[in-house]
């Protein structure tokens, strides 16, 4: 499952109702992040900001899969970018890194940005 944001005003509506999600509440650092990059990149006309929830396992063919953005075609622009969080004790930043990472749609001007959470090691939680 994921947050897809595509211009300013999603992501002001995802910060009003963020307390409303309980343990799935997502960190202040994140939001501010995501904030940052409508601000200073441009994402283009079928661009967005992805927010994984679930944390990813296994490598970057995974967060294409969840992803699914056929028919458009995703090659990785950057490398990724860790996002520190300072609240370790709730839920969604407890035993995971949460990193930003940005991917190029193929014959387009456009970007997906995607953060996304890995746990620290799988074997906890679940």
């Amino acid at each position: 499952m994921y947050i897809k944001i595509y211009d300013k005003s999603q992501l002001i509506l995802l910060e009003q109702i963020n307390p409303l999600f309980g343990k799935y509440r997502l960190p202040q650092e994140l939001m501010e992040e995501v904030e940052k990059v409508f601000r200073y990149e441009k994402i283009g006309k079928k661009g967005f900001i992805a927010i994984l929830m679930n944390p990813v396992k296994g490598n970057i063919q995974g967060i294409l899969n969840i992803l699914d953005c056929y028919p458009q075609t995703l090659r990785i622009c950057s490398d990724a970018e860790r996002i520190e969080i300072s609240d370790k004790k709730s839920w969604m930043s407890r035993r995971k890194n949460w990193y930003k990472d940005c991917f190029k749609v193929k014959g387009e001007k456009s970007k997906v940005i995607v953060v996304y959470s890995i746990k620290l090691k799988p074997y906890y939680d679940e």
